[in-house]
């Protein structure tokens, strides 16, 4: 009996030391944020507005005459104009774009180089030049200098293409 209980706390702490390096792996790669687990948590916004207009008062009782529709609705000129909310959306879907850009980055830059310039050469020229244009320098002149030799005089001539414009 005292045999099985130590086989038990060993899978209980190969279970907890392996869930504790996967989640120091994700925070690593930045595929886990503090941010995203609050989020998580974290009651949306919406719900807690709703909750409070759907709640009557019931120790009050209101003498105001009722709003019609109308009167409860902005003005037209309040409201936000189409074009304004949908810059607002490519402003953010750009800046989402960049963010994951950068996240690919530093995958790469973390990969051994001969390996992320083997994966790199099969990209379509424009992503590769992408992603080795926003790399740390010295590790994208690593990866170009273990790819095939065409291929990165491609490449390094569509990032100075880039740089100029």
């Amino acid at each position: 009996m005292a045999n099985e209980r130590g086989g038990a706390k060993f899978v209980i702490l190969a279970v907890v030391l392996f869930i504790t390096v996967f989640v120091s792996t994700l925070f690593f790669t930045g595929a886990l944020t503090m941010s995203s687990i609050a989020k998580m948590f974290s009651r949306p916004k919406e719900t807690t507005e709703t909750t409070k207009e759907e709640k009557p008062a019931e120790d009050t009782i209101s003498e105001a005459p009722t709003e019609t529709p109308a009167e409860t609705e902005p003005p037209p000129e309040e409201a936000p104009s189409v074009d304004t909310q949908s810059e607002e959306e490519a402003a953010a879907a750009q800046e989402a774009k960049a963010k994951q850009l950068l996240k690919v980055v530093k995958i790469y830059e973390a990969i051994d180089t001969a390996k992320a310039a083997e994966i790199i050469e099969t990209l379509p020229e424009d992503d590769a030049v992408e992603i080795l244009n926003k790399m740390n320098p010295e590790i994208a002149a690593e990866i170009l200098a273990e790819m095939d030799a065409t291929k990165a005089a491609v490449l390094s001539k569509k990032i100075r293409l880039k740089l100029d414009n």
